[in-house]
């Protein structure tokens, strides 16, 4: 997990693992390392869009259409920064974008060094940060905690990109989408319903016995004797 490498490659797998179906990417230097592991994944389905604005509004346009999560992929600086109107609204649409943004090595915040902005909290309470500022601090799940009605940000710190770099064989594949009617019964199956449908509105029915209200005659009368309840009337023997 020490190199840049395993590291990249393990991000992007855990993210796939987590039910990212699309990426949606942005040229750019400082997200090289990214893009290069994207594009040796030829199982993904992958988005290039120039302007960042526009890519993140296109992302949400996807999800939007298909009910899943995708993920939109930017370099560092302003770029990452352009993001935002999306994020507003998916927010308030309760849709789940992840937003994987590069970053400038964490020793470059502060030292007004080209393309390199506060990127952690960008997006305020729009969109949680995970900061990546090192290999290590790459957990074994890192969307474990998300809730996937919202958004969320995950900043990773990347050294000089390298554009000879061959990152090999890359075997990442798209999240299988759920079944469109997948629940019949499984508490398992209801929680994967739950997480990836659950975003556009829930209705609950609970069927169970025919209860009762309270001073109400079932079929039998109220004591089960055959005889009418309190403030009802019955038909007397002449």
């Amino acid at each position: 997990m020490n190199s840049p490498a395993s590291f990249v490659k393990s991000l992007l797998a855990q993210c796939c693992l987590g039910g990212i179906c699309e990426w949606v990417v942005c040229p750019g230097a400082r997200n090289m390392a990214l893009l290069q592991v994207l594009a040796a994944a030829e199982d993904l389905v992958k988005w290039t869009h120039f302007d960042e604005r526009s890519a993140a509004f296109f992302a949400l346009g996807r999800i939007q259409d298909m009910g899943l999560p995708v993920a939109v992929v930017t370099t560092s600086g302003t770029a990452a920064a352009e993001l935002l109107p999306a994020v507003v609204e998916a927010y308030y649409q309760r849709r789940p974008l992840l937003l994987l943004t590069a970053d400038r090595p964490a020793a470059c915040r502060g030292s007004a060094a080209p393309q390199a902005i506060e990127q952690v909290d960008l997006f305020g309470i729009y969109a949680p940060t995970i900061d990546l500022e090192t290999p290590e601090s790459l957990p074994e799940d890192i969307l474990q905690d998300w809730d996937y009605a919202s958004p969320l940000h995950i900043n990773v710190c990347l050294p000089d990109p390298d554009p000879a770099w061959n990152p090999g064989i890359c075997d990442l594949y798209p999240a299988e989408p759920p079944e469109e009617n997948g629940f019949r019964g499984s508490l398992a199956e209801l929680a994967r319903a739950l997480r990836f449908k659950s975003r556009d509105g829930l209705v609950v029915m609970i069927g169970g016995r025919h209860l009762r209200a309270p001073g109400r005659a079932g079929p039998s009368g109220p004591d089960g004797r055959g005889r009418p309840a309190e403030g009802t009337s019955a038909r007397r023997p002449a």
